[in-house]
């Protein structure tokens, strides 16, 4: 089968586009955990966070200076959905503080619940609650 240069045009065309929708769908259909996703990411790298107020983004940053201030290990975190509720997700952070010596010293354990709410095609944060580090052992 020879193409001329029409058909080639029409089929690249149909294949860019089909690119493009794929692209712009992925963008913005992302699902509540992604977008928590992503903005704990930019909290972590200190970039500034547009979908979350600047009292938010101090309230989340305060769980990684707390680990600086502490010279403990940068925290783990563990991004989970409420069952039922997309519109709730929940952050835990947790801190391992282990000793040479005696092994396992601590484990430190805060919680960030986010709230969000479907506004079009995109999940918007309407709220944060924070319950802050507290020793669990």
């Amino acid at each position: 089968m020879k193409l001329n240069k029409k058909s080639f045009l029409v089929i690249a065309s149909i294949i860019v586009g089909i690119v493009i929708l794929f692209l712009v769908y992925d963008v913005v259909n992302q699902s509540p955990k992604e977008v928590v996703t992503n903005i704990m990411e930019d909290i972590q790298e200190n970039k500034k966070v547009e979908e979350i107020s600047k009292e938010d983004q101090e309230k989340l940053q305060s769980f990684f200076e707390y680990s600086q201030e502490k010279n403990l290990e940068k925290p783990n975190l563990i991004i989970s959905d409420y069952p039922g509720r997309p519109d709730i997700v929940k952050v835990t952070f947790e801190i391992i503080h282990n000793n040479k010596k005696t092994g396992l010293e601590a484990i430190y354990e805060g919680q960030a619940d986010f709230y969000l709410k479907k506004q079009g095609l995109h999940w918007e944060v309407e709220g944060i609650q924070v319950t802050p580090y507290r020793k669990e052992w």
